[in-house]
């Protein structure tokens, strides 16, 4: 059983059977399963790239609408190590407002919203994809008043990794929360 293996021991064969499960499966459990061993591959380069090759950022990220939120969570976990991918980064960033939304409406300090902030980290490390932020800057403040220390730890790394960027730093000033 392929789910079971070592994420370091798949063949190409294997991501490519994952995601093909992953479309078929009407499981949320199965789907959660499948989802966290493509994210724990995601782990290791050679499998971020191909993963991107078959396509699979783009199957992986369409859960981010899943009626479950469990299966929310891994998807943003998955992409989140695809994400520490450059390339990826390119296919990913189209799924920045999906996943600012899921911040925006999923309930104060979800583990959904803990995986929003996650990937927003990532994809904001360089100056790169932080214009995508601009907007929400307000909203990422606005998470600093209502949550936990841990959503509080996340919501700040996100905002030092815009800070970093002068073009933005008017707009993190100026937020009104």
């Amino acid at each position: 059983d392929i789910i079971h293996q070592s994420p370091g021991n798949l063949e190409p064969q294997h991501l490519k059977m994952l995601l093909s499960c992953l479309q078929t499966s009407n499981n949320p459990s199965d789907r959660c399963r499948i989802l966290l061993t493509l994210g724990n591959a995601a782990a290791f380069t050679v499998n971020q790239n191909l993963i991107r090759e078959f396509e699979g950022i783009h199957i992986i990220a369409g859960f981010l609408s899943d009626p479950a939120a469990e299966v929310r969570v891994q998807t943003l976990n998955a992409l989140n190590n695809l994400c520490m991918n450059i390339q990826n980064q390119e296919q990913i960033k189209v799924y920045v407002p999906q996943v600012l939304e899921l911040i925006e409406m999923s309930p104060v300090n979800s583990d959904l919203q803990l995986g929003a902030l996650r990937l927003l980290t990532n994809l904001s490390v360089t100056d790169k994809h932080q214009h995508l932020l601009k907007e929400s800057i307000t909203l990422l403040l606005s998470l600093l008043v209502v949550s936990n220390e841990a959503l509080q730890v996340q919501t700040l790394k996100v905002l030092v990794n815009l800070s970093s960027n002068p073009d933005l730093i008017d707009d993190i000033v100026q937020a009104q929360v």
